[in-house]
Formats: C-alpha cells, sequence, structure tokens
C-alpha cells in the first residue's frame, strides 16, 4: 500500500506523484498546488492567470475593477488596494508608486525616452525639450475635434501659427496623468514618433502605417528596458489584433527586421510605404 510521502498516512483513493513520490489529494495540493492571488485559497479545477503570471479564481475576481496600468485585479492582496480617478479610471497602488502626476514628473522620463530612440533607433528628437508636454484625462485626450479615438492614452499636436509676422510650429505630447512611469513612457515613445513625422513632414499616410511606425518606435524603447514591465507590453504589442494598431504594428516590425529605426522611417518618408 501507498502511503503519502506528506502525512505518511495509507492512500486509498487517488494520489498524485511529484518526483516519484506519492502523495494523498490533500497534502499534494497544500504542498504544490496554486493559490489564488486574490483570496489566498487553493485552486483546485479551472485557474485563471493574469499576464503577470499571477493565478486566480473567477468567483474572487468577479466584480474587481482592473488597474488601468498593469490590467491586474484591483484588491488589497494582489495590489495593495487602487485609487479612482476622477475620470473614473482606477489605477492599483503597484502602479500608483511611480506614477506621472505632474509634468516635472514627466520631463526627465521624456528626455531618457528621446535618448533611447536616438542612440539606439537613430531617431533624432533631441532631448525633447523643444517639445511640449501636456497632462490630462479622458475628457482632455477626447475632446481633439479633428480625431474620433476614445479612451486614447496619448496624443500628439502640431499647429503652426504667426508670430510676428514669422511662422513658427508648435509640438506637443498629451498623455493621461497619473500612469505608472512604464506605461507613460512607452506611451511617449508612441507619441514621439508621430512627432518626428510631423516635423520632418512626412506625406500622407494611412493609419496602419502611420501608427504601426510609432509602435515600433515604443518597440525599440520597450526592447531597451529588461523589466517585468516592458515584458509584460511587449507581449501586449504582440498580441495585439486591432486593425490599425496591431496590424500596423506586425506589418512594420516585419520591415525593421535587419534595420535601424531611422532607416523605416526615413523609406516611408520617401515612399509613402513601409520597406518590404
Amino acid at each position: 500500500m501507498l502511503h503519502c510521502a506528506e502525512g505518511g498516512e495509507p492512500i486509498t483513493g487517488y494520489y498524485y506523484t511529484h518526483e516519484g513520490r506519492p502523495y494523498c489529494d490533500r497534502h499534494y495540493f497544500q504542498r504544490f498546488g496554486e493559490r489564488c492571488s486574490i483570496g489566498g485559497e487553493i485552486l483546485r479545477g479551472r485557474v485563471w492567470r493574469n499576464c503577470w503570471g499571477e493565478t486566480y479564481c473567477q468567483e474572487h475576481a468577479a466584480g474587481l475593477p482592473k488597474c488601468g496600468c498593469c490590467h491586474r485585479h484591483v484588491c488589497s492582496r494582489l495590489t495593495g488596494g487602487g485609487v479612482r480617478y476622477g475620470d473614473g479610471r482606477v489605477v492599483c497602488h503597484r502602479c500608483r508608486a511611480t506614477a506621472i502626476d505632474h509634468e516635472a514628473q514627466g520631463r526627465p522620463v521624456m528626455r531618457e525616452v528621446c535618448r533611447v530612440l536616438k542612440n539606439v533607433g537613430g531617431l533624432d528628437l533631441g532631448d525633447g525639450a523643444w517639445i511640449g508636454l501636456e497632462l490630462g484625462d479622458r475628457d482632455d485626450l477626447a475632446c481633439d475635434p479633428p480625431l474620433t479615438i476614445r479612451n486614447a492614452w496619448g496624443l500628439a499636436h502640431y499647429r503652426e501659427q504667426e508670430i510676428k509676422g514669422r511662422p513658427a510650429a508648435w509640438f506637443t505630447v498629451q498623455i493621461l496623468h497619473g500612469l505608472s512611469r512604464a506605461q507613460f513612457a512607452a506611451i511617449c515613445a508612441h507619441e514621439l514618433g508621430h512627432i518626428y513625422m510631423y516635423r520632418h513632414d512626412f506625406p500622407a499616410l494611412t493609419a496602419k502605417v502611420s501608427e504601426g511606425l510609432c509602435e515600433i518606435a515604443k518597440f525599440t524603447w520597450l526592447m531597451e528596458q529588461r523589466t517585468k514591465d516592458s515584458e509584460v507590453q511587449l507581449r501586449s504589442l504582440a498580441r495585439n489584433r486591432d486593425p490599425i494598431y496591431g496590424a500596423g504594428f506586425h506589418a512594420a516590425y516585419r520591415a525593421l527586421y535587419g534595420r535601424r529605426l531611422i532607416d523605416v522611417f526615413d523609406h516611408v518618408r520617401r515612399t509613402g510605404h513601409l520597406p518590404p
């Protein structure tokens, strides 16, 4: 008769083995079973797993809001709770620890993104000091009349006006306030791709090509970070099935193979199309 390797009692029914040793049902799950990251109980049957590798049961996840940055279920055990912003977004305390709430916090991050895009990808935006930076809520980012984007995380703006009889160009990046540093930086990289195109007089592009270029600018930034946050965002890029952003990224990613970021941008500037 088999005896449980953990408790020593005889095993009379179903049993499990681990590294060649038998365990009764109860002791096996107590020692090796996965636990719900939300409720803490041992999980049996179907198990859900989020993009961070954390497991949970659907019963405990039901009704919990998801963080607007990391997409974890917001609760005390998993995220230490969270806060609700005035525009309805919920952000967990994990992400709040690095949240960018003011321009003064965002400026150094923008400089770092500009540095990486230039040194790694060849996309020269200087230090970004000439680019305006604004933080806003959902309403601020959804009410620009020429655009139809809803629930946007970031936007890039370009306008011209005369100052003392001379033409002047203004470039601004607008990003949701209160995002984690990791999300803020990735969105900033995408919007800086638009700023580069504005400044260098790119021809009229399809949305798929334009957003695809900006997504590989984000990709270039994320590849240099080597953090868990960047890994999760890279997986999100790869799995995106949106007909514009997802399809645009995959097309631009194929064009990027064997090239630098600036090579892809320059080809599109000359031809209006991604390189083959």
